[in-house]
């Protein structure tokens, strides 16, 4: 009879992913994507490092974001659908909507403007893919159904093919506006359930053909496996939220974790720990003014030692303009 030990042991899959350690704490990241790219850019500029989610927000299909990065380049007009006296941005989420055309249009001209520098400055660009389902309304493809009503909208799944032609879109739309970032490709682990257990599974099959063929033709192109660290790795129910949908916070931080051993260079680590000591510490001001004096005596050498060690980044500005008056 197998022992319990050796049981467990049965029961985890060695999932070796490659090391590439080409983050470094002075770089630059753009996300663009689903959910889960907003999920690891945050907890990357958590750690202190410049890390920049499109501000055009959740993008589900490969087609949506292709549309996205051709508007942030101003290769493209955005799809707008009056309903009900209300103009939609059918392209990205539902906060693009507003009975003004012309407000809708600024909105959408200022988040371009904005996601067009960062990605220019970006030394890595990620794209998370979510599904390869997409609505269409009046033969166009949307990236959001915005509330209306689903009778007018058409589903239907993505070849493998048209996949393919989005994500080499995609890729080459990038490179004409930034073509010294790296390029990183990843599947979200994000179960979409509505599409039905079996229709999920279909579509994150297509995906992962699409792209599987698609890296194997531009081997310049990465991709992080993070769908199949959450699907095989730690492959239970568990380790999803309530709505069994979305992967839950010890998942989130598993994937990251195994993106930070895989991408992050041996000073990004480094960086990171002294970085999280240090804005820890910034973050417990005292609330009297005598012992405030005392800890800022304390504090301030440590931050001048940091910054003649690392330099500084964007999330240790933003913590440092927050510091009380003549802090440092």
């Amino acid at each position: 009879m197998q022992s319990a030990e050796a049981l467990k042991a049965s029961l985890h899959i060695d999932f070796p992913i490659k090391k590439n350690p080409m983050l470094n704490h002075t770089d630059s990241l753009f996300f663009i994507g689903s959910c889960f790219s907003q999920e690891i850019s945050t907890k990357l500029r958590r750690l202190g490092l410049a890390s920049y989610c499109s501000e055009f927000g959740t993008l589900f299909t490969p087609q949506s974001i292709e549309k996205t990065i051709k508007v942030i380049a101003s290769k493209a007009d955005p799809f707008i659908q009056l309903y009900e006296g209300v103009y939609h941005a059918m392209d990205f989420p539902y906060k693009f909507q507003d009975t003004q055309l012309e407000t809708l249009i600024s909105l959408i001209g200022e988040v371009g403007n904005k996601d067009a520098h960062e990605l220019r400055t970006a030394d890595h660009v990620f794209i998370t893919l979510g599904t390869a389902w997409y609505y269409t309304i009046e033969k166009q493809s949307v990236g959001n159904c915005h509330k209306i009503p689903q009778s007018l909208f058409s589903k239907q799944i993505a070849k493998t093919e048209e996949i393919k032609a989005s994500l080499q879109s995609i890729l080459s739309e990038i490179q004409l506006i930034n073509s010294k970032a790296n390029v990183y490709f990843t599947i979200s682990p994000v179960r979409h359930l509505r599409d039905g257990l079996e229709d999920n599974n279909r579509s994150k099959s297509v995906l992962k053909a699409a792209l599987s063929e698609f890296i194997e033709a531009n081997p310049s192109v990465g991709y992080f496996p993070a769908f199949e660290i959450v699907s095989e790795e730690l492959k239970d129910y568990r380790f999803y939220k309530a709505d069994l949908m979305h992967p839950s916070e010890f998942a989130i931080d598993y994937v990251f974790s195994r993106l930070i051993e895989t991408l992050g260079s041996e000073s990004l680590l480094r960086f990171a720990d002294e970085a999280q000591k240090l804005l820890r510490k910034m973050s417990h001001q005292p609330t009297t003014e005598v012992v405030q004096i005392a800890w800022k005596e304390k504090l301030n050498p440590q931050i001048l030692q940091f910054q003649n060690k690392w330099g500084t980044t964007p999330v240790l500005e933003e913590a440092l303009q927050k510091f009380p008056p003549h802090a440092y």
